[in-house]
């Protein structure tokens, strides 16, 4: 409605008031009907809608959502993904180190991307989310990392599905295709690699094989391993602390899932520990209990680096540091100065090659640094004359290559390409040495520290499981295989009877 105007144009009023007439730009125009409805809290609610259609066709669906209980606030949804997610976060429970690794994978990987969005907006069109997976593989994140980051994001719709503040989680969609990853099959250490690295690491840190290729421990686990978690008498071994560090900061918590449990203790493992004990006495460690700044918990170690700056305790980077110079002098992993130049266009024979040159010639205090500010371009050029035939001894690898021409290292990282063979892998060697012996898979999914009674364990250990045809064979031939010095086979009771 509007004010009504005379042919002068000017207002028109009766009785002191002014007199309304609609206006044929709106009229029939913007949402003129309402829907008025008793919400699930008691409260009174209201939609309006440009069509009378459209508000009947809704009051259709709310009476129907509020008799089967699925009633959704449609108001609810409107706070952003990145507002809801931060709340899921904090009020998760979840260990200090797990809720910072959600909180920067959600803020580095998705918020730039659909944090500002509503999540009822989010919900309706999956195809939203998949774009948010597609600008994931545009930033050439691994299929299996990607994985983790839209578990977060599912994980986050899934409360707000319970909350009733959106209807369904779009992450669940068959609209919604993560790339597929090819998860390479595990290979185990030989034993002979697994007594290698035993001998290559310093004297403190061999028995951390033992542990790990004995006990199946994880690397925070052998950290915070104890000879108080040893039962000598019944030979048990209880998995109840790691150690792990957030922010650079040291700090004692339960094992992975906030489980501890119990394994056998082998006596080849029993051994390993008392002769380590003997040299390398335990040491009295207090760290704080589950986050860097909870309360002090002690334990004695077995292993321990006393007077350093954790007051014994072990920090991963140190252990690294040992455990990549001892792939190395196994021969497990190439040198990181032999991997470099391969990946220059080397073969590994010519990397071995142009190594030893360096060597002959200057004997730099670090190869790997030396080769990695080597330009591409000579490389090439040497390989080029290697290639000729050129006599390798007459090579000179610093006679063209001056000083000023060496570039800035390469961001090279060591570990990256080390994590393949990572304390992890001795986990791979003792779930690998069990199954191919035919160990039970559940028990062996215990002893690891999985909960889901062997899923995980046969998904990634199954191609080094026995074959089920031939253990089919082999025991079926063992019941039934007849003594050497019998001719027939076994008397039926008629048989027998019948012989009486």
């Amino acid at each position: 409605m509007r004010k009504a105007r005379g042919p002068d144009g000017k207002y028109i009023y009766k009785n002191g008031k002014p007199v309304m007439e609609r206006d044929p730009a709106r009229y029939g125009k913007g949402k003129r009907w309402r829907l008025r409805y008793i919400g699930p809290d008691g409260k009174e609610d209201n939609e309006s809608f440009e069509r009378k259609a459209d508000a009947e066709n809704r009051k259709i669906q709310v009476e129907a959502d509020l008799l089967k209980g699925t009633f959704i606030d449609p108001d609810a949804g409107k706070v952003t993904f990145q507002k809801f997610a931060e709340e899921v976060v904090e009020n998760r429970t979840l260990d200090v180190s797990t809720r910072e690794t959600m909180r920067s994978r959600l803020a580095g990987h998705v918020y730039p991307h659909i944090g500002g969005r509503e999540l009822g907006q989010l919900a309706k069109r999956p195809s939203m989310i998949q774009a948010l997976v597609r600008k994931l593989e545009s930033a050439g994140l691994a299929p299996t990392y990607i994985e983790t980051i839209m578990r977060h994001v599912g994980t986050v719709f899934a409360v707000a599905v319970a909350d009733e503040v959106v209807a369904k989680n779009p992450v669940q969609s068959s609209a919604v295709v993560l790339p597929e990853s090819t998860r390479k099959k595990i290979v185990p250490w030989t034993a002979g690699q697994v007594h290698g690295m035993r001998e290559a690491l310093p004297a403190r840190f061999g028995a951390m094989v033992d542990a790990g290729a004995g006990l199946g421990l994880r690397q925070g686990e052998i950290l915070g391993f104890s000879p108080d978690d040893v039962d000598q008498l019944h030979e048990v071994v209880t998995v109840q602390r790691q150690i792990k560090v957030l922010r650079g900061k040291l700090f004692f918590s339960a094992p992975k899932g906030n489980k501890t449990r119990q394994m056998p203790l082998p006596a080849s493992v029993k051994r390993a520990l008392d002769d380590h004990a003997t040299t390398f006495p335990p040491v009295t460690v207090t760290l704080p209990w589950r986050s860097p700044d909870g309360e002090p918990h002690t334990a004695r170690l077995y292993f321990s680096m006393p007077g350093n700056a954790y007051g014994g305790a072990i920090h991963k980077d140190r252990i690294n540091e040992s455990w990549h110079d001892a792939l190395e002098e196994v021969g497990i992993v190439p040198p990181l100065q032999e991997r470099l130049l391969i990946a220059a266009g080397a073969s590994p024979e010519e990397a071995k090659q142009i190594i030893g040159i360096i060597e002959s010639e200057s004997r730099p205090r670090s190869l790997p640094a030396y080769v990695s500010r080597m330009p591409d371009s000579h490389v090439t050029a040497v390989l080029a004359r290697i290639r000729s035939g050129e006599d390798v001894a007459a090579l000179s690898i610093q006679q063209d290559l001056p000083p000023e021409a060496l570039k800035r290292p390469r961001a090279e990282s060591r570990g990256a390409a080390y994590r393949e063979h990572g304390m992890h892998a001795m986990r791979h060697y003792f779930a690998s040495l069990l199954l191919t012996e035919g160990e039970n898979p559940k028990a062996v999914a215990e002893w690891l520290g999985h909960t889901d009674g062997g899923v995980l364990l046969l998904k990634t250990y199954a191609h080094l499981m026995p074959k089920s045809e031939q253990r089919m064979r082999t025991l079926v031939d063992r019941a039934l295989e007849r003594p050497a010095d019998q001719d027939h086979g076994p008397l039926t009771a008629r048989e027998r009877g019948a012989g009486a």
